[in-house]
């Protein structure tokens, strides 16, 4: 049966205090086809980075923080989304919100602030158990 309101779609591997009326709220302001939590993620390079044109050195910068948003794996697609699900095949989600960006549909992007842990690695189901004790003292 087809939903009459947005649906919360999550990866299973994810432990998160996000709030999801606040996320559901942002979806219906934006009036969005899909909305995607992301998260900033910052990566330190372990090495020097050298920026060069041809064969000079332009500069040297040690040891550079990137920064990103990557996809924080919680969404909500409102119901008219489904119509874009091709019948028996399999898309993921990335995929999916690849294809309304290519037909324009208004994609929007909820800044994900809360505790939030991929737990898909051993070392960081680790870490979230021990996040987890911490937080029930």
């Amino acid at each position: 049966e087809r939903p009459t309101h947005p649906i919360v779609v999550m990866n299973g591997d994810l432990l998160t205090h996000i709030q999801y009326d606040a996320l559901l709220e942002f979806h219906d302001a934006h009036q969005a086809t899909a909305t995607m939590a992301i998260r900033e993620y910052e990566i330190q390079v372990p090495y020097g980075v050298v920026r060069v044109d041809g064969e000079r050195i332009k500069a040297i910068e040690e040891k550079p923080v990137q920064q990103c948003f990557i996809n924080a794996g919680v969404y909500v697609l409102s119901p008219e989304a489904l119509d874009h699900l091709p019948d028996g095949a399999f898309l993921d989600m990335p995929s999916l919100f690849e294809h309304f960006i290519a037909g324009g549909d208004n994609v929007v992007a909820y800044p994900l602030r809360e505790y939030w842990i991929d737990i898909g690695r051993s070392d960081d189901l680790e870490r979230a158990a021990r996040d987890w004790a911490g937080s029930r003292q």
